[in-house]
């Protein structure tokens, strides 16, 4: 028996390979006569694309010349896993889904702890974000709500089925 783990990639910024050919590098490497049983755990690639993340921003501040905005979930709740796995999600303003031509600009996406460590991306590029704008994030169904908390007295973010 041979468990050759998990984690099989998901695009979250950049396009990841496809299953099929993470199957024939396997293939390649264990050959095609199998002897024994090969157990695999695909987690990511099931789990990710199952949820959305639809956050607010609650606030902006221009912090030593950058513009920070903090958003009503951040690394203590369902971006953990930027914290605990090194992932890093997209991020989207709702307004780049329907003015494709917005400029960007760099800025910092916070979460609404008033944490130090509670940063989801330093540089990222945003269209102008406004109190009550919305932000998304696509492929959240994977190891971030599951390890959410309610540091600080903010409970995790409700979780909506349809």
């Amino acid at each position: 028996m041979i468990d050759i783990g998990g984690g099989f990639p998901v695009g979250y910024r950049e396009c990841a390979p496809p299953v099929g050919e993470v199957g024939e590098i396997v293939s390649d490497v264990l050959g095609t006569s199998h002897e024994f049983t090969l157990l695999a755990e695909p987690g990511r690639l099931l789990a990710a694309d199952c949820m959305t993340l639809l956050t607010s921003v609650v606030g902006t501040a221009v912090r030593d010349g950058q513009v920070w905005h903090y958003l009503d979930d951040g690394l203590y709740g369902s971006y953990s896993n930027v914290m605990t796995e090194d992932v890093h999600p997209a991020i989207l303003a709702l307004s780049e889904l329907s003015v494709p031509d917005a400029s960007f600009d760099l800025v910092t996406l916070a979460g609404p702890t008033c944490d130090s460590a509670d940063v989801i991306a330093r540089d990222y590029p945003m269209p102008d974000l406004a109190v009550g704008d919305l932000v998304i994030s696509p492929s959240m169904g994977a190891y971030t709500s599951v390890t959410a908390s309610p540091f600080n007295g903010i409970a995790p973010t409700p979780i909506v089925m349809s």
